[in-house]
């Protein structure tokens, strides 16, 4: 058994994940060095505009001051308030914008201070009604106040803009370097990944042609090829391992039939003189001939597995060994629990090109499934059971011709599945014993059959998961599942 992760499938899956994923984090990081620039740039945008906003009101708030006091229209009191009011919330808002520029923040509380003294003061020459000499005097001293804080907001917005525009170019080509670096990442990244999949498919197909050219050499009986070596992918080795082992096996038995040709010649030379050395010697012939039989089978399996290696570029071998790879860990993953039933079907599949595989056209399985069947959740290896017994007992006595049939349909309430052969058929006599077997009976076989498969049926879904069967000698077999739909997956 090998590992998961020395598969190739897992190989090539890890590498193309863990590239899409690190070129995925790239472009995120990217997107959010994009959207952070942004983000700085709307916000120093609007603080900058909040500030353009203060020397306008400044001018504002002085003219409304000074016209009041000449003419004590109350309007231009009213003015004056509002005016101080939004000043104050826009120095609010941009308080603490300038704290990287020491030079600015000075400038800020500067005009600040200045603004609270001019607005203090107005406000209380505002709130009287007669004006005398230290009113006008502390008025003519005012104007100059409101001159020099209207000349403080234009310098600090000057500033601020300058400032601003420096900002703006160093975080603007901070962020194109960041995206650079980023975007040339990404770009290695997928270089990288290429080559990487340009050196697999040469490091595949290097294994491959050595195992087509190994196969070629035993089809032809050159038993002193070497074995083939292991490799760090599991598909191959397992390929590997199946073909070295053929091959010990098939020159031990060739050195036990020339032991025994040896054996006979001997005998013949020696020129038997009694009844029991010639038993001895046909015996010893009949084992022979035995012997050759293993071989014989060996060397057309091994000339099959070579031609599908030559013919098919050995994808046929990896196909097949993938395919029972599949059955068997579907057997182990799903052993106690339900699967779904497109689960169950695509296991059918892997079964079935196993066994068409195997018998090179003289069986044929038919597989048709209902479009509107509902997938739903059924106990793992019900059908594959039924098929193989209608391989192995149902047509084990046709050369060709044979034909197994896999129906899923729904019907009313329930998804009915039928598995049909045109076999030998079952005795009645048979077809009594197999219905009355039981889940104590199918508890003590060693293999899944048809008892177990009832038995679970009946298990999943009490009497409504139903399992019957239709055979006569001479007509074939067909074996038909019922199972309930249920109400929250009807279709």
């Amino acid at each position: 058994m090998y590992s998961r992760l020395s598969s190739i499938r897992s190989r090539v899956l890890v590498t193309l994940i863990g590239s899409l994923g690190l070129a995925f984090l790239a472009f995120v990081l990217g997107i959010g060095q994009y959207v952070s620039f942004v983000r700085w740039t709307t916000t120093t945008v609007e603080s900058t505009a909040r500030l353009a906003e203060v020397p306008l009101a400044l001018s504002r708030m002085v003219s409304a001051f000074e016209t009041y006091t000449n003419t004590g229209n109350q309007e231009f009191r009213e003015l004056f308030w509002n005016e101080s009011a939004a000043i104050q919330s826009a120095l609010d808002d941009i308080r603490g914008m300038h704290r990287n520029s020491p030079r600015l923040s000075a400038f800020q509380r500067s005009l600040s201070t200045m603004f609270e003294y001019y607005r203090r003061s107005a406000g209380s020459i505002i709130e009287l009604s007669v004006y005398d000499a230290a009113v006008y005097s502390e008025l003519r001293f005012l104007r100059l106040v409101g001159n020099r804080i209207i000349l403080r907001a234009q310098e600090l917005v000057v500033g601020t803009v300058d400032l601003s525009s420096q900002q703006h170019a160093a975080v603007l080509s901070h962020t194109q370097a960041v995206v650079n670096r980023l975007t040339l990442g990404i770009v290695s990244l997928f270089a990288l990944l290429i080559l990487g999949s340009i050196a697999l498919i040469r490091d595949l197909s290097a294994h491959l042609d050595r195992v087509e050219q190994t196969a070629r050499r035993l089809s032809l009986g050159d038993w002193n090829v070497p074995d083939l070596a292991e490799t760090r992918y599991g598909e191959l080795s397992s390929v590997a391992d199946a073909f070295n082992e053929m091959k010990h096996n098939i020159i031990d038995f060739v050195a036990s039939i020339e032991k025994n040709a040896e054996l006979d010649a001997r005998l013949h030379r020696e020129q038997l003189a009694n009844a029991e050395k010639e038993k001895l010697l046909r015996q010893t012939q009949l084992n022979a001939l035995q012997q050759q039989i293993n071989p014989h089978f060996l060397f057309n399996t091994l000339n099959l597995i070579s031609r599908t290696a030559m013919f098919n570029d050995t994808e046929s071998t990896i196909a097949l060994v993938e395919a029972i790879s599949r059955i068997l860990r579907f057997n182990l993953d799903n052993g106690s629990r339900t699967v779904q039933l497109s689960q169950e079907l695509e296991i059918l599949h892997s079964y079935i090109f196993v066994q068409e595989t195997r018998f090179e056209g003289r069986v044929k399985i038919v597989l048709s499934v209902d479009q509107n069947v509902p997938d739903l959740e059924v106990p793992p290896m019900i059908l594959q059971p039924l098929v193989e017994n209608s391989i192995i007992h149902g047509l084990k006595n046709r050369r060709t011709g044979a034909t197994v049939r896999v129906a899923v349909i729904c019907e009313g309430g329930l998804v009915r599945i039928t598995i049909s052969d045109n076999g030998c058929g079952i005795s009645h006599e048979r077809m009594r014993e197999l219905e009355e077997q039981d889940e104590s009976a199918a508890a003590g076989r060693p293999s899944i059959g048809l008892a177990n498969v009832r038995s679970r049926l009946r298990l999943a879904y009490g009497e409504a998961g139903m399992l019957s069967l239709d055979s006569a000698p001479g007509k074939g077999t067909e074996v038909t599942i019922r199972i309930p739909i249920p109400l929250e997956v009807s279709p």
